[in-house]
């Protein structure tokens, strides 16, 4: 059973990633850099960016999602071998 002081502590860290992602301020370009900040977001390969930013991510995702079902796939694989 967890003791006092680990169950405040959990709240402690959990109201703290809270507070973190609520007060978290958007992110701003001052003036002389706004311009260029918006003119390379409203740029005509702006799509292609996002997708190379995103591509990891995605990997990533496969890479995580292929390790979990790594062993139902390597039984079903070699159990239709052997029949």
């Amino acid at each position: 059973m967890a003791s006092e002081k680990t169950k405040l502590h959990y709240l402690r860290m959990a109201l703290l990633g809270w507070l973190l992602c609520w007060v978290a301020a958007p992110a701003w370009a001052c003036r002389v850099c706004r311009p260029r900040v918006q003119a390379t977001i409203h740029a005509p390969d702006y799509s292609q960016n996002v997708v190379l930013i995103l591509l990891p991510v995605a990997v990533l995702i496969l890479l995580g999602v292929g390790l979990f079902f790594a062993d139902s796939l390597t039984r079903r694989f070699t159990s239709a071998l052997h029949e």
